[in-house]
């Protein structure tokens, strides 16, 4: 399990990150967390998602963010925020073996980083690496 996301290490630039992760990692980044542009099921698709682990998903993100939102809206609808969220969750739902993620803490509200992290440490800490991209944690 994660601990904390003080666990977190340190990455220069996305140049770093990619030669450091890019061949073993799902990276999962603040800066883009819509990969596709289209809807939410085209983005589940990217991941690998079949449609049942997708309903999930979208169950936990409504906990979340207590907003409406289904397969067919489109990612553009959706806040910086509530985007890297749904990121964050189609990330940990894929079928990826480790996943890299990148200034997630520092792009979500307190309530949101909370829940984040409570989700993290129900994942295998050999599964998760929290990187912050340029300067100190």
């Amino acid at each position: 399990m994660v601990d904390s996301p003080q666990c977190s290490q340190r990455a220069q630039s996305p140049q770093e990150i990619i030669a450091a992760y890019g061949e073993t990692h799902l990276i999962c980044h603040a800066a883009l967390p819509c990969i596709c542009g289209g809807s939410v099921a085209d983005e589940a698709y990217i991941y690998g998602l079949d449609p049942e682990t997708l309903e999930a998903v979208i169950a936990e993100w409504r906990a979340w963010f207590a907003m409406p939102l289904n397969e067919h809206m489109q990612m553009q609808e959706l806040s910086g925020g509530q985007q890297l969220g749904l990121a964050v969750l189609l990330s940990l739902a894929s079928s990826a073996p480790k996943i890299a993620f990148v200034d997630v803490f520092h792009a979500l509200d307190t309530r949101i980083r909370a829940l984040l992290n409570a989700r993290l440490a129900q994942e295998n800490p050999e599964r998760i690496v929290l990187l912050k991209s340029g300067g100190e944690l």
